[in-house]
């Protein structure tokens, strides 16, 4: 069973066509949350599969190397639980990282406004600003731009390809200043390149003081099945934590260590700004 869920993983963990889609009922939060963390390229379900797989490698090493029956199963979870929190760290970090990119590239897009460059000018002469990880969307763009493709169409695709919420308002704000003109839009951007470094500069902030409560929470977590580990090899231990009461301790202390580190979480977490119009690229 372990091979075939293994085998499985690897044969699914592969990059998609990025224009294949699964059913938008079950999927466009998932797959939003997923490209928001760098993985665009992947379906929801070979991430899925992918991590079931990787569960159930987990869970059966520890079963062989900490004889306790309730330790295997309550690996697996715990992989689950690593593999979100990985993945959520990475968004928070692709976030950060972006927030402080954006500003020059922003300055870069007024500056070529201002010296009377069209909207698509602007936004190919930006590139020189651009990080990068996103100099590859942002070429291709470009590239169809320069094809002919209509400008809602590539900005949106580029949006998407980014998934940020910074990203968001930039693009919707260009293609309304594309579509229906105006002697503002200079204004509009330097405005929003403000507001970028005023955010940025506050979460930073209140990040650098939250650390010590994130740092308390991972010690907190991992302090107790350290022990646990380093009790089991003990004919006592596994006798008693072998046994329904032993296991039931084990099941419960888990299910605190879980909550105790998302309330952990939730007092030092910053709130995210919600991302515009993700759907619009759709259309």
């Amino acid at each position: 069973m372990l091979a075939a869920a293994v085998g499985m993983g690897v044969i699914v963990f592969r990059r998609p066509d990025s224009r294949r889609r699964l059913p938008r009922v079950i999927t466009p939060t998932v797959a939003d949350w997923l490209a928001e963390a760098g993985l665009a390229g992947y379906s929801p379900a070979v991430v899925a599969v992918t991590a079931m797989a990787s569960a159930a490698l987990i869970a059966t090493i520890v079963s062989f190397l900490v004889p306790l029956r309730a330790v295997g199963p309550l690996a697996g979870v715990a992989t689950l639980l690593v593999l979100w929190v990985s993945v959520e760290s990475a968004r928070s970090s692709r976030r950060r990282r972006a927030r402080a990119a954006w500003p020059d590239i922003i300055d870069g897009l007024r500056s070529s406004l201002r010296s009377g460059a069209t909207v698509s000018e602007a936004f190919s002469d930006a590139r020189s600003h651009v990080p990068v990880r996103w100099r590859g969307d942002w070429d291709e763009c470009s590239a169809e731009l320069a094809r002919g493709v209509p400008f809602r169409v590539a900005i949106r695709e580029l949006k998407r390809r980014i998934a940020d919420p910074t990203a968001d308002v930039l693009c919707e704000s260009l293609i309304v200043a594309r579509e229906i003109g105006g002697t503002e839009l200079p204004r509009i951007v330097a405005d929003l390149g403000t507001a970028v470094r005023a955010e940025s500069r506050v979460r930073n902030e209140v990040r650098s003081r939250q650390a010590w409560v994130r740092h308390a929470a991972r010690l907190g977590v991992a302090a107790p099945w350290l022990v646990v580990a380093m009790i089991a090899g003990r004919a006592e231990t596994r006798v008693a934590f072998n046994s329904e009461e032993g296991v039931a301790v084990l099941v419960v202390g888990f299910a605190a260590t879980v909550v105790a580190y998302v309330v952990m979480t939730a007092i030092s977490a910053v709130p995210e700004p919600a991302r515009w119009l993700v759907g619009g690229g759709d259309e």
